[in-house]
């Protein structure tokens, strides 16, 4: 006796074709939301360091903020040593110590630095000698995207938060040479909202 193999029909392979693509496209928006997933959280990751290395660069300054104050581009007075008031062009400025020079170039190993926000761009700035002239253009660097808001405050010897420095009185030679215990930043940044640090400043 011979026997016969059957066959398909029609009907029975589009079945088989559309249930094979309901799975096709299953993996497929699997896999789009495993990369999409994945490129989230890389892009988190990088915020998060460029956040963490902007305060790390704001947390060095501070550290070696140095007691020693700047002419006025003018020439005719002094700056503090350290200064801060959110209502002028920097909310923060100081000089700071350990700058290295591994070229032994005509320079000192102090720095002059500020910190102003401009348009949403947390930006640092430097001049390549501590008593600059109008003639002596400063550098630049944006070390954050994305911020709303950037606001300081400053805590005295008597332990108090004060929103300028130096303080109201605070004259002579000693008066511009002071500098605060510690630094409060407030920033908002997108993707993390408001962000609150205590950094403490060299004495």
């Amino acid at each position: 006796m011979s026997s016969k193999t059957r066959g398909f029909t029609l009907i029975e392979l589009m079945v088989v074709l559309v249930i094979m693509g309901f799975f096709t496209l299953m993996a497929y928006g699997g896999f789009r939301q495993f990369q999409f997933n994945a490129q989230s959280a890389e892009a988190a990751s990088t915020r998060l360091s460029e956040l963490q290395m902007a305060m790390r660069r704001m947390e060095q300054d501070l550290l070696q903020a140095a007691p020693r104050p700047v002419r006025e581009p003018l020439g005719d007075n002094y700056r503090p040593a350290f200064l801060g008031d959110m209502s002028q062009q920097y909310g923060m400025e100081l000089t700071r110590g350990g700058w290295s020079n591994p070229l032994a170039m005509a320079r000192s190993t102090q720095e002059r630095v500020a910190y102003f926000l401009e348009e949403d761009r947390l930006v640092r700035r430097h001049w390549l000698v501590l008593d600059a002239t109008l003639a002596i253009e400063p550098l630049d660097s944006v070390i954050l995207t994305g911020v709303s808001r950037f606001e300081v405050r400053f805590l005295t010897g008597a332990r108090e938060w004060v929103p300028r420095w130096p303080v109201p009185g605070a004259t002579g030679v000693a008066g511009i040479r002071e500098r605060p215990l510690a630094v409060e930043i407030t920033i908002d940044v997108d993707g993390f909202g408001r962000l609150v640090r205590l950094l403490e400043v060299r004495g």
